[in-house]
């Protein structure tokens, strides 16, 4: 009997594999990973400092417990060479050999990766347990971190090693964090909300130059807090920034590479229809790298949903996947935020869509359609315990923890 493969092992894939052996114990399932297999919770990545946790400490389960526990094949450190849809087979690299691998069903649940900037090899991304482990290996005490991008992920960055006591500078070309989703004044109560002795926040910027300290830029009036450092990075607005460390957190990009090369649909992410299959007949795909039919969703609860609704349909039971609201919280130590971002951002993007109300940092802001319906919320300080009461006010709503 031919298998089912999976091309990744992150929490789309293993959640799959998982939901497939509750419903059949005995079908072949093969997971093709290049990383090692192991389990855990990328979410916490963002917060792993603050957690004390190592990157070792975050592994949940080793390849070899996923094996046994769900009786199935995990290939690590493989490379998915090429996909032949007409003979259903992959072309592998595994351990510097060619092999050739025959599937049944087809499931790419290959995740995302950080988006190029093309500034320097020096910038760093925190994407998979590895370059948590790197970055672990190079970060010492009271660094001056730029971190690029101010959305979810650079947020929970900042807020993790400020915690941790190093001194953040945070840019990004939006005028206030997290922009897409939240209105100007929870991005300013946001903001105000973390030390202002250790976080600056280069707003409508961008990094232009990152080089060595040893190429230092003369001094001027735009040189900020110069001293021993390893980086100068320069923004564009001409402010040179001396720093130790530069993490990229501007966003991910789906993987589709080896779809596209296999003429299977593509946009943004591989394009799936309701039931989770692709272009062609026989590959499906789920989590980070798919787009959905109501588009790219690069959160846990997705991809737990579609994977439920998958495991049914490759076990014989053909069903459509539901993709309820979701209220996904940011792990902010300074100001908690929950968001259950818009469902549509085609004309909701005005700052008059959004009602906000509340003081300081405890803010409520509903965002409405062009009808006066509520379509998405945010929440901050203590206004979040409200997210039961605004759920109930959107269609389907269920929750998601990011």
């Amino acid at each position: 009997m031919q298998a089912i493969v999976i091309i990744g092992s992150g929490h789309a894939g293993i959640s799959l594999a998982r939901e497939i052996r509750a419903l059949d114990a005995t079908v072949p399932v093969v997971i093709v990973t290049r990383e090692t297999g192991e389990l855990y919770y990328k979410p916490n990545l963002s917060k792993a400092l603050s957690m004390g946790k190592t990157a070792d400490a975050l592994v949940m389960k080793t390849a070899s417990q996923i094996r046994q526990e769900l009786n199935l094949q995990i290939l690590t450190h493989t490379e998915v060479l090429r996909v032949d849809t007409e003979s259903r087979s992959l072309s592998l690299l595994r351990e510097g050999a060619a092999e050739n691998l025959s599937y049944a069903s087809l499931v790419f649940a290959a995740g995302a990766k950080p988006l190029d900037l093309g500034l320097s090899d020096a910038v760093m991304s925190i994407n998979n347990l590895e370059d948590y482990r790197q970055f672990r290996k190079v970060l010492v005490p009271e660094q001056r971190i730029l971190i690029l991008g101010a959305g979810f992920v650079g947020c929970e960055l900042a807020s993790d090693l400020a915690g941790a006591g190093h001194q953040i500078d945070v840019v990004d070309l939006n005028q206030w964090p997290i922009q897409r989703v939240i209105p100007r004044a929870m991005g300013m109560a946001l903001m105000a909300s973390f030390p202002q002795d250790q976080v600056r926040w280069h707003l409508a910027t961008g990094m232009t130059k990152l080089v060595s300290a040893n190429s230092r830029p003369p001094q001027s009036e735009n040189v900020d807090h110069v001293g021993s450092a390893n980086y100068v990075a320069t923004l564009s607005d001409g402010t040179a920034l001396d720093v130790d460390l530069v993490v990229s957190a501007v966003g991910l990009a789906p993987n589709i590479t080896l779809a596209q090369q296999a003429g299977i649909r593509v946009n943004r992410g591989i394009r799936v229809d309701r039931y989770l299959q692709t272009s062609v007949d026989g590959v499906y795909a789920l989590g980070d790298c798919a787009e959905y039919e109501s588009g790219v969703m690069p959160f846990i609860l997705p991809a737990s949903q579609a994977a439920k609704a998958l495991a049914r349909t490759l076990s014989g039971n053909r069903q459509a996947m539901n993709m309820p609201m979701q209220a996904v919280a940011v792990k902010v130590a300074y100001c908690p935020l929950v968001i259950c971002p818009p469902n549509t951002l085609n004309g909701v993007t005005s700052l008059s869509a959004w009602q906000v109300e509340g003081m300081g940092q405890d803010l409520s802001a509903v965002c409405y359609d062009s009808d006066g319906a509520p379509i998405g919320f945010a929440l901050s300080g203590k206004a979040i315990t409200q997210k039961n009461l605004h759920l109930k006010r959107i269609q389907s709503p269920t929750e998601a923890i990011a």
